[in-house]
């Protein structure tokens, strides 16, 4: 394992911080960020894998791209939208609209960005794939603070 598996591999931990938030505080903010994460997962896999699947393809040399960086090769198979820049996008998204601590937001985009580029760099993903995952995430976080 690796730097960019290691930080691939941090997007688990944006299950777990909104539900053990909302464990502790109670505050339902929390449980609606842990449903919005599960909620833009589902969202970004089903598309695609049963809307747009192998019409745009994961970049030759895309190499263990799963949440767990375990799956081998998976040069060819279907890539749009990254699910990781969703999701990391949703929970930035989400979470910048919650305060406005100039660090936090800071770091919440930092992150992201860390992540994406990640993405990018493990040959996972290209650079159109990034950016509809995170389109996606940003949406659905607006949808879910601003409208449920």
């Amino acid at each position: 394992m690796n730097v960019l598996d290691t930080i691939s591999m941090s997007v688990i931990s944006l299950y777990i911080i909104p539900f053990l938030l909302y464990i502790f505080t109670g505050n339902y903010i929390h449980l609606k960020a842990f449903l919005g994460i599960i909620g833009t997962t589902i969202i970004s896999e089903t598309i695609k894998y049963f809307f747009i699947g192998e019409a745009s393809p994961r970049p030759q040399g895309a190499r263990d791209c799963n949440l767990m960086c375990n799956d081998g090769n998976q040069s060819g198979q279907p890539g749009m939208p990254s699910s990781h820049s969703s999701e990391v996008a949703f929970f930035s998204g989400f979470y910048y609209q919650q305060t406005t601590n100039p660090i936090i937001r800071s770091l919440l985009v930092g992150y992201s960005g860390l992540v994406m580029i990640s993405r990018y760099i493990k040959r996972c993903h290209t650079i159109n794939q990034i950016v509809a995952g995170g389109l996606l995430g940003l949406s659905l976080s607006w949808i879910v603070v601003r409208q449920l």
